[in-house]
């Protein structure tokens, strides 16, 4: 699925994706931490892919090793997707 993650109101959520374990932990960390920069409160159903939450959290957040860390594995799930 290209666009797994899923926003309405101020649910997130995401669809089955492909990752490893280690993937999926980062992506449920950034759900938490970072899923807030997708939510704009209204009751319409949105979808995001992992390339375009990581673009929010790049516009939103200074690059820490965290967050670059972050991105950079939200990327590489985006990629797993594709094939």
């Amino acid at each position: 699925m290209q666009d797994p993650i899923v926003v309405c109101g101020q649910t997130i959520g995401v669809d089955l994706y492909f990752g490893t374990s280690e993937q999926a932990e980062t992506v449920t960390h950034a759900l938490i931490s970072f899923g807030h920069v997708l939510k704009d409160g209204s009751a319409q159903v949105k979808r995001f892919s992992f390339d375009a939450f990581a673009d929010q959290i790049e516009r939103c957040y200074s690059p820490t090793q965290r967050t670059a860390e972050v991105v950079r594995t939200l990327r590489s799930v985006q990629l797993l997707q594709l094939n």
